[in-house]
C-alpha cells in the first residue's frame, strides 16, 4: 500500500494568532471560507500586507493590529485564518493620533 506523505508547511509561516505584540510580519496567505477571505483581503490582509501586533484585550480576545494604515481588532480564530512569515526587521510601531490631534 503507497502513503502519500503530506508536505510540513514552511517553518518560517504562522498564523497571525500566534504573533507576539509588538512583532511585524507580511501577510503570505488567508486560508478558510471564501466569505471570510473577501472580508480579509477587503480589510486589508493580502498577500505582501505588512501587519503590525498591538496589544490584545484583558482576557487575550481579541487582538489588536495595524494594517493598511489602519488599527482593527480580530478575534484569534478569524486571525488563525491569515498567515505570515514573521519579520525580524526593527521596525517602530505605527504613529497613533492622540486626542489633541484629532
Amino acid at each position: 500500500m503507497l502513503r502519500y506523505r503530506r508536505r510540513a508547511s514552511s517553518p518560517s509561516l504562522i498564523s497571525l494568532d500566534r504573533l507576539t505584540p509588538g512583532a511585524w510580519a507580511e501577510v503570505v496567505q488567508v486560508k478558510g471560507p471564501m466569505f471570510w477571505r473577501r472580508r480579509l483581503y477587503a480589510m486589508g490582509f493580502r498577500p505582501g500586507s505588512r501587519v503590525y501586533v498591538e496589544h490584545a484585550a484583558p482576557l487575550g480576545d481579541p487582538v489588536q493590529y495595524w494594517v493598511q494604515g489602519t488599527w482593527l481588532a480580530l478575534r484569534r480564530q478569524l486571525a488563525r485564518q491569515i498567515w505570515v512569515k514573521p519579520m525580524t526587521e526593527g521596525d517602530s510601531p505605527p504613529m497613533t493620533l492622540s486626542r489633541e490631534e484629532e
